[in-house]
């Protein structure tokens, strides 16, 4: 299952939580506007996606790609979160 629980929301658009029922943790930056250097052009500037048993980072994104999802779980995952973050006001 593909839970999203949002555990910080701040008013600088920084968030945290975690995702795949505790399995994952996130933080992320959102910004009010659309940015070009977004993911796929949102305000989604920043994400990071780490494995919660072992502290690996699955995915890092800060305004371009760092470490993009690789295994099928991890796409699945990234995807579920961003499209959640996207929808967050």
């Amino acid at each position: 299952m593909n839970t999203i629980c949002l555990l910080h929301s701040g008013k600088t658009g920084e968030m945290a939580g975690v995702a795949k029922d505790g399995k994952y943790n996130f933080s992320a930056m959102k910004l009010k506007q659309p940015s070009n250097q977004g993911i796929d052009g949102s305000g989604l500037v920043k994400l990071e996606v780490e494995e919660a048993n072992t502290n690996k980072i699955i995915v890092s994104y800060d305004r371009s790609w760092n470490i993009q999802p690789q295994a099928q779980d991890e796409i699945e995952v990234y995807e579920t979160i961003v499209k959640f973050l996207k929808g967050h006001k």
